[in-house]
C-alpha cells in the first residue's frame, strides 16, 4: 500500500473509516487505536454522540494523560481488509500527519512492513 512519508518522519496512508477516506500511522508502541476528535466531528460524529460513549483514558510514555470516549463505528478498512464494528478512542490528538493513530488492538493479527525508502506499507494476515 502506498504511504506518504511526513515530516514527523511516520508513513502515514489512507484507510477508510466508515465510507470516509482517512490518513492513519502504525504506532506498535500504542496500545489503544485513537481517533482525533476532528475527524470524528468530519465523520458526522457529534459531541452529544460522543458523551453517550464510555469514558478513557490515555497514557503514554510520558506522565501526561488525555481522556477521550470509546466509540464503536461499523467499518475500518485498512488496505482492502475489513474490520468490523471497532471500537476506537476518541480524543482531543494534536496530530499534522494522520487522523487515526493505528495502535496494538487494531494491529496484532497482521505482519506489518515498513518501508521508509519506497514509501509503502506492507500487511499480511497472521495465519
Amino acid at each position: 500500500m502506498a504511504a506518504g512519508r511526513s515530516k514527523g518522519d511516520h508513513l502515514f496512508f489512507p484507510v477508510q473509516l466508515d465510507g470516509r477516506k482517512i490518513n492513519a500511522f502504525v504506532d506498535t508502541g500504542a496500545q489503544s487505536t485513537v481517533l482525533s476528535t476532528s475527524a470524528a466531528l468530519a465523520l458526522g460524529l457529534t459531541p452529544v454522540l460522543l458523551a453517550r460513549d464510555r469514558a478513557a483514558v490515555l497514557r503514554g510514555a510520558g506522565p501526561e494523560q488525555l481522556s477521550g470516549h470509546v466509540h464503536r463505528f461499523a467499518r475500518l478498512e485498512i488496505g482492502g481488509e475489513a474490520i468490523r464494528n471497532p471500537e476506537i478512542i476518541v480524543a482531543d490528538l494534536n496530530l499534522s500527519d494522520a487522523d487515526l493513530v493505528l495502535g496494538i488492538d487494531i494491529v496484532r493479527p497482521w505482519r506489518i512492513w515498513l518501508s521508509y525508502g519506497a514509501q509503502k506499507i506492507f500487511l499480511l494476515r497472521r495465519t
